[in-house]
């Protein structure tokens, strides 16, 4: 018995070093295990930051890329702030005064469908006094402008002396003051 002694001592020793080498490659492969995931997580994080930045760029060099265009496109509205409406009305004076007719603001407005939008409408109602080839060639010089401009309404009588007398309603595009 005592022979089997020494080789028992030795067997647990192994035993014991095997439990401690189990537990080491357990707790080494939870660690390892652990700092992967964390490497995961910081190389996506940085994978949408490098991602976000290359869709910056993009945006950044196609806004470069189509500013004469984009400024083409402004051009058909009625810019943004008050005083671009007031210059849109002047512009409207200054065609009346060429056709030779008289020419009345009656009322502006300005309507937004959402808050969210980035155009309005401004709607017009223009009085007009004039004879006939004069209102007609006003009408044709609106067309020329490099708006949008929509006729809601127009109204036209003849009064005295062969002048006649049209009232218009008509929409335009603004570009929103938000």
């Amino acid at each position: 018995m005592d022979s089997n002694l020494p080789t028992k001592k030795i067997l647990g020793v192994i035993v014991i070093l095997n439990v401690v080498a189990l537990a080491s490659y357990f707790y080494l492969f939870s660690d390892i295990k652990s700092k992967n995931e964390a490497t995961s997580v910081l190389e996506n994080i940085l994978d949408g930051q490098i991602g976000r930045e290359s869709e910056l760029k993009l945006v950044g060099s196609n806004l470069k890329r189509t500013e004469k265009e984009r400024a083409v496109i402004d051009s058909y509205f009625v810019q943004k702030g008050k005083s671009e409406v007031a210059g849109f009305v002047e512009v409207l004076e200054s065609l009346a005064e060429l056709a030779g007719v008289s020419l009345k603001v009656n009322s502006i407005l300005l309507k937004k469908e959402d808050a969210s939008d980035i155009v309005e409408e401004m709607k017009l109602e223009l009085e007009i006094s004039s004879y006939w080839e004069e209102a007609n060639y006003f009408l044709g010089l609106l067309e020329l402008l490099p708006y949008k401009i929509t006729f809601n309404k127009a109204y036209i009588e003849k009064s005295k002396d062969s002048q006649w007398k049209s009232v218009f309603n008509i929409k335009v595009l603004k570009l929103s003051d938000n």
